[in-house]
């Protein structure tokens, strides 16, 4: 049940995330990609300024929000944001 659960959160979040940064996926698959690797950032992240969420929509806000750095970060190695990193 609690993977099922994750699996959900990780959708939303990776809905909401690309819709928040005006993005097309492309895919359900990636959107559920992006959720989940989010939700693993989000956490880390709040948890390293000392909040830590609970329940569905605590969880959820930690996926959006680690989606969209996420998505901020790719789009500075990618080209697609307004900077991109060069080595």
């Amino acid at each position: 049940m609690d993977l099922i659960f994750f699996l959900i959160i990780g959708l939303l979040a990776g809905l909401a995330a690309n819709a928040l940064m005006g993005r097309r996926s492309g895919s359900i698959l990636m959107d559920l990609v992006l959720g989940v690797v989010g939700a693993f950032v989000g956490g880390w992240l709040l948890r390293a300024v000392g909040f830590y969420p609970f329940g569905f929509i605590g969880s959820l806000i930690s996926a959006i929000l680690g989606s969209i750095v996420v998505l901020w970060v790719v789009g500075l190695f990618t080209g697609s944001g307004n900077r991109r990193v060069r080595f």
